[in-house]
């Protein structure tokens, strides 16, 4: 199993993130930047994911996750994304930020705009 749509992958990046943050500050034991590289994935990352709006709306095949399942996709994740430099929770995170920043530039504003402007001129007829 593997998540085809960037924005839900920058969800599962974040939710896991945040999760790491949580773990070190309510144990002092974990080291934040171990954590970022091989990260802890346990119910609480598990139920916020797949109970997420943006995954029930566009990638409802992950609602039944468990932890081997969704760490097997963050490995995934790790295994496959392509970047230059160290890879960690963060950078693969600001990758698929900039990914999906890219899209709505180049593809969905502009369709909008299109959109907009089509509609604005079918009322003025």
């Amino acid at each position: 199993m593997s998540i085809q749509n960037d924005s839900i992958t920058l969800l599962l990046l974040q939710i896991t993130l945040y999760r790491q943050q949580d773990l070190v500050h309510s144990d002092s034991s974990l080291n934040l930047d171990e954590l970022l590289v091989e990260p802890i994935v346990d119910e609480s990352v598990v139920e916020a994911f797949v109970s997420h709006k943006l995954v029930k709306l566009h990638a409802q095949e992950l609602t039944s996750l468990n932890k081997t399942t969704t760490k097997a996709l963050i490995t995934d994740i790790f295994k496959k994304t392509q970047i230059e430099g160290p890879k960690n929770l963060i950078t693969l995170a600001n990758y698929y930020y900039s990914q999906r920043l890219n899209y709505l530039e180049k593809e969905k504003i502009p369709e909008l705009i299109s959109l907009i402007k089509q509609s604005c001129e079918d009322q003025s007829k």
